[in-house]
């Protein structure tokens, strides 16, 4: 949801994503068509009505400062942690090449 924002608004080095990365418009385009990805999907959440705010500007936060994120081994402690961790980093990168290359630790079958 936070790639959905910073994508949207355009928020990110343009440049930076022409240099650096590889078929970033299907990414994109990704992005924006999934119904999912969009904060405004907590609007029909009763309980949940105000992260369709607070996503949004947590994600014009990150994209705007120096960020990065980050996490301790307490995440991947779950059932469902490498998939919390795949999700965390999203926003940053959804190229599995990463994974293969800084994420030795997770590189499995698919990351190749």
């Amino acid at each position: 949801m936070m790639a959905y924002v910073i994508i949207k608004e355009e928020l990110y080095d343009k440049e930076f994503v022409a240099k650096r990365t590889k078929d970033f418009e299907s990414f994109k385009e990704k992005i924006l068509n999934d119904e999912y990805a969009n904060p405004e999907f907590f609007e029909k959440i009763e309980g949940y009505e105000y992260l369709s705010k607070v996503i949004p500007n947590i994600a014009r936060e990150y994209a705007l400062k120096r960020s990065m994120i980050l996490w301790g081994l307490g995440v991947t402690q779950h059932l469902d942690g490498f998939a919390c961790c795949y999700g965390t980093n999203s926003p940053c990168n959804d190229d599995r090449k990463y994974w293969k290359e800084w994420g030795r630790a997770y590189a499995s079958s698919w990351a190749k």
